[in-house]
């Protein structure tokens, strides 16, 4: 089954239209280094308790 999708995949190729991604802030802003990344939303954030 995955042969078939990765041949699926190389003959059709992808389309990513989002993606959600979560870690530490400054992990975070090292994505802007890529191109692929060229528009970023800030969504919810939490503070986490380090106690």
């Amino acid at each position: 089954m995955d042969k078939q999708r990765l041949a699926y995949l190389r003959t059709n190729g992808v389309t990513v239209y989002g993606a959600v991604v979560t870690g530490p802030v400054r992990e975070l802003e090292k994505l802007r280094t890529f191109a692929e990344f060229h528009h970023f939303q800030l969504g919810r954030i939490e503070v986490w308790n380090w106690r």
